[in-house]
């Protein structure tokens, strides 16, 4: 089975002192005995963002075996429909849109999402599979979107 991890998690997986350090190297270990464990291309530049050389993330991805999904054609419409009815519907938050990079790259794959910000996701994506600190739970609120 194939999970992707957010930048939230990968972040309390590579910091040992991470008050969600322990959640996320559990669900790292249970899920590559699984399958592949995913970051998108997305996560890798957020990731970027909090280090400052591409050699320390590439030292991430690279020890903990990360692949890397770049979000297809498909995935990327639905994050902007997604993320416009986001904004339809009141949103004011401007630095979501990676989340919604991420989600619809996870839905799209019928991956798993390992994410310390399940609020982030809960609205916007019918169907995802969300695993967080607290459990994990399935998004049952279906969104109509615009045409393909």
């Amino acid at each position: 089975m194939t999970t992707f991890f957010d930048t939230s998690a990968v972040i309390a997986l590579s910091d040992p002192d991470h008050a969600n350090h322990q959640w996320s190297f559990d669900q790292f270990t249970t899920r590559m005995e699984n399958g592949p464990v995913i970051i998108s291309d997305i996560v890798y530049a957020e990731i970027s963002a909090g280090l400052p050389n591409k050699s320390d993330v590439d030292q991430i991805v690279q020890r903990f075996g990360f692949q890397r999904s770049s979000p297809s054609d498909i995935a990327l419409h639905q994050a902007g429909q997604r993320y416009k009815k986001y904004q339809d519907n009141g949103g004011t938050r401007t630095n979501v849109l990676p989340d919604f990079f991420i989600g619809a790259d996870a839905l799209e794959m019928g991956a798993t999402l390992v994410t310390g910000n399940p609020k982030d996701f809960r609205n916007f994506f019918f169907g995802l599979v969300i695993s967080h600190p607290n459990g994990e739970e399935v998004v049952a609120q279906p969104i109509k979107l615009g045409p393909d």
